[in-house]
C-alpha cells in the first residue's frame, strides 16, 4: 500500500468517525424535542381532562410520498376524545367526540423504492374522517419511532381503543 492510498485511507475513515458523531447528535437532538413537544401536548391535555376521561397515551403517525413533504401528526385516544396535532403547523393540540369521528387502522406492508434500494417496513394504515369534513388517510402507524421511545409503549392501548389488538 502506498503513501497516497494510506493517506486516502485515512481521510475516509476520519469522514466517517465525524458522520457518526453528528448523526449520534442530532439523533439525540430530536429524542429531546419529541420529548419536549409531547410533555407541552400533555399539559394541553390535562388542561382540558374530562371528568372520568382516560389518560392520554400520544402516538405518532406519518404520511410518506415520493412527491411531497412527508407530514406527521401526533394522535392520542381516550375513552371520550381523539386527539390531533400537527407539529409542522405548531398550532394548538385540537380533540374530537370519539362519536363524532371515524378512525381505522388496518395492518399494512410497505416497499420503499430510492436510490436503487428497497425498504421494507410494516404497520398500520390508519384514516381519520373528522366532523368538519376534514380527513387524512394513508397515515403510517409504526411499533416503534427512532425518535419518540413513548411510541413503542402507546401503540399497543391506541390500536386496542380501536379494537385491533
Amino acid at each position: 500500500m502506498g503513501i497516497t492510498q494510506l493517506i486516502v485511507f485515512a481521510m475516509m475513515a476520519g469522514i466517517a468517525v465525524i458522520a457518526f458523531s453528528r448523526t449520534k447528535r442530532l439523533r439525540g437532538a430530536a429524542q429531546v424535542s419529541f420529548a419536549e413537544h409531547v410533555a407541552r401536548l400533555r399539559h394541553e391535555f390535562s388542561q382540558s381532562r374530562q371528568p372520568g376521561e382516560s389518560e392520554v397515551g400520544f402516538v405518532t403517525a406519518a404520511t410518506r410520498n415520493k412527491l411531497s413533504k412527508n407530514h406527521g401528526f401526533y394522535l392520542a385516544l381516550t375513552n371520550q376524545r381523539l386527539f390531533l396535532q400537527d407539529p409542522s403547523s405548531n398550532g394548538p393540540l385540537r380533540s374530537f367526540g370519539r362519536s363524532a369521528v371515524s378512525i381505522t387502522a388496518q395492518p399494512k406492508k410497505w416497499i420503499d423504492v430510492g436510490n436503487m434500494q428497497a425498504a421494507y417496513s410494516s404497520g398500520w394504515q390508519i384514516s381519520i374522517n373528522l366532523p368538519n369534513g376534514e380527513s387524512y388517510s394513508g397515515l403510517r402507524l409504526y411499533s416503534e419511532d427512532a425518535y419518540y421511545a413513548e411510541q413503542a409503549q402507546n401503540v399497543p392501548p391506541f390500536l386496542s381503543s380501536l379494537g385491533q389488538a
